[in-house]
């Protein structure tokens, strides 16, 4: 003896899963977790004059779904920026015209009679888009979860 059910219920749900419902509800998580990674990289941002930090571009935290998942682009177009983030090399010994502002910054000054000599061969990178991240990952599981359960309970009710 065969028999054949149809569950209206579970065609909508897997509707609603596979469509637009869930993907929705992703995007917005995404999109929380893109706030929070930004904040928490400004917050680790080194600050002189405040242009790197002031430069990063969250493009409203915009989550778009692609085969991997989903991405939330933050972009800073600082040219040096990389060279904070990273470190750098640099020539001992060579000489760059300029003043010193205070104690800790240098104003690099074409026209300057004074100067610095650079005396270490790397200067250390700050790290501060890894800590950012690293600082958000614990959060970021916690508001995956919110967004997935407010989403479930949504669909059973």
């Amino acid at each position: 003896m065969k028999s054949k059910w149809q569950f209206d219920d579970f065609k909508a749900f897997e509707k609603d899963l596979l469509g637009g419902g869930f993907n929705q509800e992703m995007k917005s998580a995404t999109e929380e977790v893109g706030k929070k990674a930004l904040n928490s990289i400004k917050y680790y941002t080194p600050v002189w004059r405040g242009t790197l930090r002031r430069a990063w571009d969250n493009n409203d935290c915009k989550a778009e779904k692609t085969s991997d998942g989903y991405v939330v682009e933050l972009t800073n177009e600082t040219p040096y920026g990389i060279w904070v983030e990273d470190g750098h090399r640099q020539r001992p010994g060579r000489f760059i015209p300029g003043y010193w502002e205070d104690e800790k910054h240098f104003v690099y000054d074409r026209n300057a009679k004074g100067g610095m000599v650079l005396k270490r061969p790397f200067v250390k990178g700050r790290f501060f888009v890894k800590k950012g991240l690293i600082s958000t990952k614990d959060k970021s599981k916690q508001i995956v979860n919110k967004h997935i359960e407010k989403w479930w309970k949504e669909r059973i009710r």
